[in-house]
C-alpha cells in the first residue's frame, strides 16, 4: 500500500511540473471547388511547440490531436496554382486547437503552400430513366419538374469529352394517384473517371384525375393554289382528348385547329389529304383524331 501511495505521489509530482514539448498536427483543406485537386506529398503537418503542465499535455500525448482544418476561401490566399497560408501565433486555426492552459512557444513552418491542379468541367443535361404507370383516370398535370435539369461533370478533358448526357438510376412507379416527389441518383459511366455534382436530383409533378373530352372541329386546307377550288369530306372531324377534371368545362372547339396541307398531295391521282391537329390548349393531352383521312374533289 505504501508503494502504491508513493507511486501515485510521484506521478502527481511529475504531472504537476511544467514541460515544453512539440505537438504535431495534421492539416486539412476544405471549401475547395470540385474542379480543384490538391497535389500533396503525404499529409501536410504543422509542428507547434507549447509549454504547460503535464496534466494539460497528457491528452495530446495519449491521443492524436484533431486535424487543423483550413477553409480555402477564407484562410488561404490563391497565387496562381498555389494556395498559401501564412501562419501567425494568434491564428484562430491554431489557438482553437490548443487548451487555454497551454502557452504557445512557436509554430513551424510559418508558411504552408498547397499546390493544386484544376480539372476540366462542363454542364451536361440529365436524362430521366423512368417507368411511370398511373392509376385509372389519373395522369400527370403539366410537366415533370427537375430541381437540376443539367449537372456538372468534372474530370480530364479526354473523359468529359465522351459524355453528352447523364442518366438517372431507373425509377419505376405504379398505380400513381398522388403527386410525384422523388429523389433520383445519377449514374457515372464506368468507362470514364469523372465526378458529378450534384450526385442526385429531385423530381416533382402534379398528378390529377383526368377525364376524356370530345369536340368537333372544322377542317382547314392550306396552300391551295390560285385558281383551284376543292370540296372536302368530311368538313369537320372529331377530336378526343384527356383533360383535368377541374378544367373540363373550360375547353371548347375553338381552342383547337385542324389543318390539311394541299402541298402534301403526292400525285394528280391522289384524292385525299391527312388532317393534323395544329393547335390545342396547353391543359389537354393525349389528343387524337377519330378520322385523319380527308377526301377531296376538285371543282
Amino acid at each position: 500500500m505504501f508503494l502504491l501511495i508513493a507511486f501515485i505521489f510521484l506521478l502527481l509530482t511529475k504531472f504537476s511540473k511544467s514541460y515544453t514539448t512539440e505537438l504535431q498536427f495534421n492539416v486539412e483543406v476544405n471549401g475547395l471547388d470540385k474542379e480543384i485537386l490538391l497535389i500533396t506529398d503525404g499529409v501536410p503537418q504543422l509542428n507547434i511547440t507549447v509549454q504547460g503542465r503535464g496534466f494539460n499535455l497528457l491528452p495530446y500525448m495519449l491521443y492524436n490531436p484533431e486535424s487543423i482544418v483550413l477553409n480555402a476561401k477564407t484562410d488561404l490566399i490563391q497565387n496562381d496554382n498555389v494556395y498559401v497560408w501564412t501562419i501567425s501565433e494568434n491564428d484562430k486555426n491554431i489557438v482553437n486547437h490548443l487548451s487555454k492552459s497551454l502557452k504557445l512557444i512557436s509554430v513551424k513552418p510559418n508558411q504552408m503552400r498547397f499546390q493544386f491542379d484544376r480539372r476540366a468541367s462542363k454542364m451536361v443535361p440529365v436524362k430521366i430513366i423512368s417507368d411511370f404507370e398511373y392509376a385509372p383516370g389519373h395522369d400527370i398535370f403539366g410537366k415533370l419538374n427537375l430541381d437540376h435539369d443539367s449537372v456538372k461533370v468534372i474530370g480530364a478533358e479526354k473523359d468529359i469529352a465522351k459524355i453528352s448526357s447523364i442518366e438517372t438510376v431507373p425509377l419505376t412507379l405504379t398505380n400513381i394517384d398522388n403527386d410525384i416527389d422523388a429523389a433520383m441518383s445519377l449514374v457515372v459511366p464506368d468507362s470514364v473517371d469523372v465526378l458529378i455534382t450534384p450526385q442526385t436530383i429531385n423530381i416533382a409533378a402534379k398528378v390529377n384525375a383526368f377525364t376524356e373530352g370530345v369536340v368537333d372541329v372544322a377542317v382547314e386546307v392550306i396552300n391551295i393554289p390560285d385558281g383551284v377550288n376543292i370540296n372536302i369530306f368530311p368538313k369537320t372531324v372529331t377530336i378526343y382528348y384527356a383533360v383535368n377534371l377541374d378544367d373540363y368545362n373550360t375547353i371548347n372547339s375553338e381552342d383547337f385547329k385542324v389543318e390539311c396541307d394541299f402541298n402534301s398531295i403526292a400525285s394528280e391521282k391522289q384524292t385525299f389529304m391527312i388532317a393534323e391537329v395544329k393547335t390545342q390548349p396547353d391543359n389537354v393531352k393525349r389528343v387524337r383524331l377519330k378520322q385523319q383521312r380527308i377526301e377531296f374533289v376538285k371543282l
